[in-house]
């Protein structure tokens, strides 16, 4: 749990921009993962950033999710397509 609470607050520390969209799973390149793997990949993402959205209790939501969003694909191995030029998720 304590882990969870660190995590969230670098990630609120982080998003410095306000993001008014949640990414979606097109905003990834699949790669050569399989489309099952990448969809399974998506939803443990998707659930991990509304995790991190809903401990921090305020503030620029969807920058929390998205940064959440974007650090667990990439930690997957997945590349974003044009959303680095945002400065989303680091």
């Amino acid at each position: 749990m304590r882990v969870w609470l660190v995590v969230a607050s670098a990630l609120v520390c982080l998003s410095g921009c306000t993001h008014y969209t949640y990414l979606t799973p097109d905003d990834f390149e699949r790669g050569h993962a399989t489309q099952l793997q990448f969809g399974r990949d998506n939803y443990d993402c998707q659930i991990e950033a509304g995790v991190a959205q809903n401990m921090t209790g305020g503030g620029d939501l969807h920058g929390v999710y998205n940064d959440a969003y974007v650090a667990c694909m990439k930690k997957r191995g997945y590349s974003t397509t044009n959303i680095d030029m945002l400065g989303i998720g680091g």
